[in-house]
Formats: C-alpha cells, sequence, structure tokens
C-alpha cells in the first residue's frame, strides 16, 4: 500500500519516515520508505490483506463481545506502543476505516498519514464521530490556546470506533449538530 504522506517538507518527511520504518508491532504495517513523484511524497508501507472495520460494517457483520475484546485489546497494544516511543507517535486518525481486519481474525492500524510525533510538530485531522472534542475544537473552532493532543486523543478515537462498531452509531450524532461527510485536515 502507498499512502499518501500530508506533512511538510521532504526533509520533515524523511525524518518523520525514518521514525516509522524503526516501528515494529505486530498490530501495524511494516513502513519501508517514502517516494517523491511530481512534487508529491508518499509512504510505502506492507500490504495488509483483509477488510477495514468500516467495510465490515457497511456488509452487516455483527461482531460478538469476545471479538471486540479482543480487537480492543489488541488496538490498546499498538498505541501503548506508539504512544511510548522517542518521541511519542499520536495516531490521531483512529476510525473504522483505518482498522484492517486480517484474514487471521487480527487487527492492522492503518493510515499514518495525519500522525504526528508530540514534539509540536502535528497535523490536525478531523473525522466526524471518532475524532476528540480537542481536535473538533482546533479544527472548527480555530481554538489553538489551551488546547493539549496527546495520546488521550487517541484513546478517546478509540472508544468512539468500538462504541460505533456496537451501536451503528457515531458518538457525535447524540450532540454534535453539525454533520461533517468527510475528513478535514488543518496543518499548524
Amino acid at each position: 500500500e502507498i499512502a499518501s504522506c500530508l506533512v511538510g517538507s521532504e526533509m520533515c518527511i524523511r525524518d518523520r519516515v525514518d521514525i516509522l520504518k524503526g516501528l515494529n508491532h505486530t498490530y501495524l504495517p511494516q513502513v519501508y520508505d517514502f517516494i517523491n513523484i511530481d512534487g508529491k511524497s508518499y509512504i510505502v508501507m506492507s500490504y495488509i490483506p483483509g477488510k477495514s472495520f468500516q467495510e465490515l460494517v457497511k456488509e452487516g457483520y455483527r461482531f460478538t463481545q469476545n471479538q471486540l475484546i479482543r480487537w480492543g485489546l489488541q488496538l490498546c497494544s499498538a498505541l501503548d506502543y506508539l504512544h511510548n516511543q522517542n518521541p511519542p507517535i499520536v495516531h490521531s486518525d483512529i476510525k473504522p476505516s483505518n482498522i484492517m481486519l486480517t484474514p487471521e481474525g487480527n487487527i492492522c492500524l492503518i493510515d499514518f498519514n495525519i500522525s504526528f510525533f508530540m514534539d509540536g510538530t502535528k497535523m490536525i485531522g478531523y473525522s466526524h464521530g471518532y475524532s476528540s472534542p480537542e481536535q473538533r475544537s482546533i479544527v472548527f473552532d480555530k481554538n489553538l490556546q489551551d488546547i493539549v493532543l496527546d495520546d488521550k486523543t487517541d484513546i478517546y478515537s478509540l472508544g468512539a470506533v468500538f462504541f460505533f462498531m456496537i451501536t451503528r452509531r457515531k458518538v457525535n450524532e447524540f450532540n454534535d449538530p453539525e454533520p461533517v461527510s468527510h475528513t478535514h485536515l488543518r496543518a499548524h
């Protein structure tokens, strides 16, 4: 899989990809390199066979309690690994379409396009129904003061994903009057 990289300059991308290349975890794809084609940068990652949870939900698949517990533990393991890197890595776009279910029945957390490192450099993403209130505030309210995005951003999104997988409803359907049909991105 080749995914478009959405962070700054080529040097910034190289630095980030070099960190991502060093990651080695059962529930994360292996990042190999990045390439630049016609001024656009792409991250080269291992191919992950299977279907995303978004696809499975659309197909009407219902998950058992034991499956959800198993996958929740696997995702927590992947996030713990990311959050304990130096610098810590926050995925910041955890949603059903970014979680693959492999033919072996395990998960793989994909799409590090808007991940950031808790070192002051970040891309802010927003996916309606899954992003934390802090992400929403930064993207829509342009509120940058007193807002911290950290590992808790991913934990909120993880909870929102599992809420959706159980209820088939997004968390924000209960309290967010502004429907958003796509992911919003904003660098800062």
